[in-house]
């Protein structure tokens, strides 16, 4: 059984699809027809409807509801508590390592952009909560809803940064709201199938401008998107969504849109349409270029990179051609060839951009090594968007690795 077949999954991912629906049916920029109109709806009533299902079917179910929790109304209310016996992180920052036999894992290749997880289950072999320590010296605690319980968010993801900051992404539906350590609302968005969207929260007064906090709310993005980019299945892949003024300097840094989360593949495609046609060339390549012919990761990545761009934009000539097509191209990334591990001089690294006409822009980051998405990187992405395709609105980007 995967973990988007489980009861709690389940109901994230409908009332997602509920929420993304509802966004689209009460958006007045966009002129639908009768037959879209009605589509939704009934799109809408049976999520609906297979939500009661669920949750009369998780009525049903026994739990023990003398399972320690932390008190409501504090920061972490809800998630499990470890007593006075728990344990904790060893550093500077001590997060609680989640109880109820959770289950641990060290990478001892280096190659992964974690170090640890610790993973605990509920009974129906959900997920529920996870504590992680990234190699930059970050640290995820993430915990989801059971399908028994009431909380205000489905799941909630804490992002401790290397120098200090705590952020929290807490997702409802298709609305993820980032708070900071303080519970200070810093940016509220929407998932739609046209991309992310900012959502109204209250705004303090004395706010600064621009907000020293939006630079850790987009590291601490980043690191998330990082983290889930990791454990992506064949049945959902993280996406890192942000509105494109998030990165141009002067920009409103009070309405910073940023939505970290997993979809399934339907979701992405509903949003980019190319998705797959970007993952199947992404598994021919492994087919066409073999990793016993090249002596090196270096090489190797290179040729598969190299293949891809080829394929979407053209064999090379001298001069140089356009793409065959302008919204579907696929560019060399330099940022990114100077921050992977075993990059060397000649080595390259590509982004394949897709503009499907929507105002959104959808990225897809191909990768063969084990690096994630740094603060850096997502800058470039920003700027190459806006210079490729100018007065995009929303980018969207999504990891893309061969399927081996």
């Amino acid at each position: 059984m995967t973990q988007s077949s489980l009861p709690a999954a389940e109901l994230r991912s409908l009332k997602r699809l509920i929420g993304a629906d509802e966004a689209l049916l009460n958006q007045r920029s966009f002129h639908l027809s009768a037959v879209d109109t009605c589509r939704l709806k009934r799109n809408i009533a049976f999520c609906r409807l297979q939500l009661a299902a669920i949750r009369h079917g998780v009525a049903l179910r026994k739990y023990d509801p003398h399972q320690p929790r932390v008190p409501a109304g504090s920061p972490d209310g809800g998630q499990w508590t470890s007593g006075a016996n728990g344990g904790g992180w060893s550093g500077s920052v001590s997060l609680p390592i989640p109880t109820g036999e959770p289950t641990f894992t060290t990478d001892t290749t280096g190659m992964e952009p974690w170090k640890s997880v610790a993973t605990a289950y509920d009974d129906d072999g959900a997920i529920s909560q996870e504590a992680v320590s990234m190699r930059d010296g970050s640290y995820i605690r993430s915990t989801f809803a059971d399908a028994d319980e009431s909380t205000p968010w489905d799941e909630r993801h804490t992002v401790v940064l290397p120098d200090g900051p705590t952020l929290r992404f807490e997702t409802a539906g298709n609305i993820q709201t980032v708070k900071d350590a303080n519970g200070q609302t810093l940016a509220a968005s929407a998932w739609t199938s046209a991309g992310v969207t900012p959502e109204a929260f209250v705004q303090p007064a004395f706010a600064p401008s621009p907000d020293p906090r939006v630079a850790a709310l987009i590291f601490a993005a980043t690191t998330l998107y990082t983290w889930m980019s990791s454990r992506n299945t064949a049945d959902e892949k993280a996406v890192f969504a942000f509105n494109a003024s998030a990165f141009v300097p002067g920009a409103d840094p009070k309405q910073p849109a940023i939505w970290v989360g997993k979809l399934t593949h339907k979701e992405v495609t509903d949003a980019c349409p190319r998705f797959a046609d970007v993952q199947s060339l992404a598994d021919q390549s492994v087919t066409v270029i073999k990793r016993g012919s090249y002596t090196s990761a270096a090489t190797y990545g290179t040729a598969v990179h190299k293949w891809i761009q080829d394929e979407i934009n053209g064999p090379p000539t001298m001069p140089a051609r356009p793409p065959r097509d302008p919204n579907f191209r696929a560019e060399v990334s330099l940022i990114k060839s100077r921050l992977e591990t075993y990059g060397k001089l000649g080595s390259i690294r590509i982004d394949v951009y897709e503009n499907p006409g929507t105002g959104t822009v959808c990225v897809y980051d191909i990768k063969t090594g084990d690096k994630g998405l740094a603060p850096l990187r997502a800058l470039e992405i920003a700027s190459n968007v806006q210079n490729f395709y100018p007065g995009t609105q929303k980018i969207v980007v999504t990891e893309t690795r061969p399927r081996r």
